[in-house]
């Protein structure tokens, strides 16, 4: 936890950069090594506002001691004593995400170590993100999951293509709040937009978000109604 009272790491530009696992830490690749690693995710904000992400390429991300999610935006109060910890003002825009086991994952306050703020106010625009694949690389191949609080998300003119779903989403501290999800590309999958004990579609957005827009998509094999 910061020592300093309120610190937030801000005004971060991390741009141009290619992030990848090697493949020779893959238990059971072909080109596994024989070293058994820590495998985490490719890049994640604890506590941080005010965060460019701009033309970067994150590759190559299996379950392993995380479950799998290539990019995290999930608030930590890691020792409790910092409850001022948020993730918030994030822009991610024109990466390509590749290969992974799950891609988006973002959350509200922090439900482990203690209380924090939420993650708000993210957009998430221009990206293509292809091969997150669950059988391939672990985890359940979701696109995105958004829970437990988190406000005012932005997913616009994004073509993704996974195994799982294209949103899971439910909350256990007050529902999410401000969903935009206009203009992408994606396949419906199994169950498209799902949460926990509702069922496919507008019945999760209804149930788990207390504002949303969901216009504009090509969802590819998903049914009208």
């Amino acid at each position: 936890d910061p020592r300093i009272q309120n610190l937030i790491p801000s005004d971060v530009e991390f741009r141009r950069n290619h992030v990848a696992k090697p493949l020779k830490w893959k238990l059971g690749h072909p080109s596994y090594a024989g070293v058994r690693w820590s495998v985490k995710n490719l890049f994640e904000l604890k506590n941080a506002q005010r965060v460019l992400i701009e033309s970067n390429v994150f590759e190559y991300n299996w379950a392993e001691s995380q479950n799998g999610f290539a990019i995290l935006f999930t608030p930590r109060n890691q020792s409790g004593q910092s409850p001022w910890s948020v993730v918030q003002d994030v822009t991610f825009v024109n990466n390509a995400l590749r290969h992974s086991g799950g891609g988006f994952n973002i959350a509200g306050p922090d439900n482990e170590a203690g209380v924090s703020q939420p993650s708000r106010r993210i957009l998430i625009r221009n990206n293509l993100i292809e091969d997150i694949d669950g059988r391939s690389w672990g985890g359940d191949g979701k696109l995105f999951q958004i829970v437990s609080g988190a406000e005012y998300v932005t997913i616009d003119h994004n073509t993704g293509f996974a195994t799982g779903s294209i949103l899971a989403t439910d909350s256990t501290q007050g529902l999410n709040v401000g969903l935009v999800f206009t203009n992408n590309i994606v396949a419906h999958n199994a169950y498209g937009v799902i949460g926990s004990d509702t069922g496919v579609g507008l019945s999760t957005l209804n149930r788990w978000w207390k504002s949303y827009v969901f216009k504009k998509n090509v969802i590819v094999g998903g049914q009208a109604s």
